[in-house]
């Protein structure tokens, strides 16, 4: 499952080539495992991120906590695909919205043996352990809870993690909320309790100030194995552009060439943690468009726009132009497998079918 013909190890730093494949990537849902993962596979997703577990300390160490999510049939499922001649990376979130962040009390490297040992234990026949992590480390419903905040340690376990697995040719994703990574602004913040960059919601103070660019600047960009852009953030800047009439393929095709031509980020707005002001990019490569399925779109009757919807016509026609420019982005993820089938104007969205058919070749 590992690629390590890929990795080139230096000393402590490796570097890695990503996966000449597209990537097609689902999450199915807290604690999700089923026949709908399975078909999703059998459908053309090539990348699982199973949802998901928590750094949290217990009895005085540092434990890895999967909350309901079944292990078990983790393997079974990976194991079938395997069976299939499915070639699926399977990685593991760590974190989610509301979900604790780790526990600073631990350093990077201790949380890394611990995880490390967690996945060894994960192992089955036909399952050899998870192929890496992805950071999905958010905020809190609560205004005034301390996940609002990514402290100086979590960044320090989040980095070091980071390194840590990439040195072991594992592999590392990240899926930041699109304020998260803001090609938008240079602004930099640890707390994720701002309201959006885009003059609308400004009641709204879940946003962030690209906080996970601090990972891109500190690890290098080479550490990830992809960056999945969550462009269905409550009132995202997405959302505003397409709110605001801008079409959704010539958006996605402006915000591609934001992100790979890479922007300033003031890191030296937070002096203490010793980075200076530097540009910042996610090479077409890395780059991951995040989407949500039917769940996002707006209520009939209130017209809500919190969440942004975009359909695979839309995706397709972005693609397509995206590649007459000569870029290929690396590909597509959405949350979540639990809403494929349901239907958006009285179509079924089923993004492992109508994505699978963009990217294969």
């Amino acid at each position: 499952m590992l690629l390590l013909a890929s990795v080139l190890c230096m000393g402590a730093v490796c570097s890695a080539s990503p996966d000449p494949r597209p990537v097609l990537a689902a999450y199915p849902n807290w604690g999700m495992c089923d026949d709908r993962v399975a078909t999703a596979i059998e459908n053309g997703v090539n990348t699982v991120i199973w949802f998901q577990v928590n750094l949290v300390s217990r009895d005085g160490r540092p434990h890895v906590d999967p909350g309901s999510l079944d292990l078990a049939c983790v393997a079974s499922v990976a194991a079938a695909a395997r069976r299939n001649g499915s070639a699926v990376a399977h990685y593991i979130s760590i974190g989610g919205w509301n979900a604790p962040h780790p526990d600073a009390q631990f350093t990077g490297a201790e949380w890394y043996q611990a995880w490390v040992a967690w996945n060894a234990a994960a192992k089955a026949p036909g399952f050899d352990g998870f192929a890496g992590f992805d950071w999905d480390l958010e905020g809190h419903d609560d205004p005034d809870h301390p996940n609002n905040y990514f402290t100086d340690g979590v960044l320090e376990i989040m980095k070091t993690m980071s390194l840590l697995a990439r040195g072991d040719g594992l592999k590392v994703a990240m899926a930041p909320a699109q304020s998260y990574l803001d090609a938008a602004t240079g602004d930099f913040s640890q707390s994720v309790s701002h309201p959006p960059v885009e003059p609308w919601h400004q009641e709204f103070r879940y946003h962030g100030r690209n906080v996970y660019a601090y990972l891109l600047a500190a690890c290098g960009v080479d550490t990830f194995d992809f960056v999945s852009l969550q462009l269905y953030e409550g009132f995202s800047g997405a959302g505003y552009h397409l709110t605001e009439g801008e079409s959704a393929e010539a958006y996605l095709v402006d915000l591609v060439e934001r992100y790979t031509r890479g922007w300033t980020v003031h890191f030296d707005q937070v002096p203490h943690l010793g980075l200076a002001a530097q540009a910042v990019a996610v090479p077409a490569d890395r780059l991951v468009l995040g989407f949500g399925n039917a769940w996002a779109t707006p209520p009939p009757i209130t017209g809500d726009k919190k969440f942004v919807f975009i359909g695979a016509d839309d995706i397709r026609a972005a693609w397509s132009a995206l590649r007459a420019g000569g870029v290929a982005v690396r590909g597509f993820m959405w949350w979540a497998l639990v809403h494929e089938g349901e239907s958006v104007d009285g179509r079924p969205v089923v993004f492992s079918e109508q994505l699978n058919f963009i990217v294969r070749p």
